[in-house]
């Protein structure tokens, strides 16, 4: 059971992948979208995503729906030309959360590993 779910979650994760490299390029191709269309289309991507991991059972890491609700608001910021450099920002917002996630589970890892390492000594 353990293996199956891992599988169906590298399935939607691929599918996450292929589907933002695939609006990544159809952004570079067609220019005339208007301001903001490229990171609207990222943060749909993003809770699109994170609605098939829902609908599936899947866990889902809340860190995504705050970086999907940057992009959708920098696209919004972009598309109605609010004053400021909105996609930037989310951009440095989206680093930074990615970073202190990337520190956590790097904690989190050394944690674990240790834990099997006693109990293997227990043995």
């Amino acid at each position: 059971m353990s293996s199956n779910i891992i599988s169906s979650s590298r399935i939607i994760d691929i599918l996450g992948w292929g589907l933002f490299i695939i609006w990544v390029g159809i952004s570079f191709l067609w220019h005339p979208f208007p301001d903001g269309i490229g990171a609207l289309g990222v943060g749909s991507i993003v809770v699109l995503t994170g609605i098939i991991r829902i609908a599936s059972h899947r866990s889902i890491s809340w860190q995504w729906i705050i970086i999907a609700s940057f992009f959708i608001g920098a696209g919004i910021c972009e598309y109605y030309h609010l004053p400021g450099p909105w996609l930037g920002i989310a951009l440095i917002g989206v680093g930074f959360i990615l970073l202190r996630n990337w520190r956590y589970h790097k904690y989190r890892h050394k944690r674990y590993i240790r834990k099997k390492e006693v109990a293997y000594e227990k043995n």
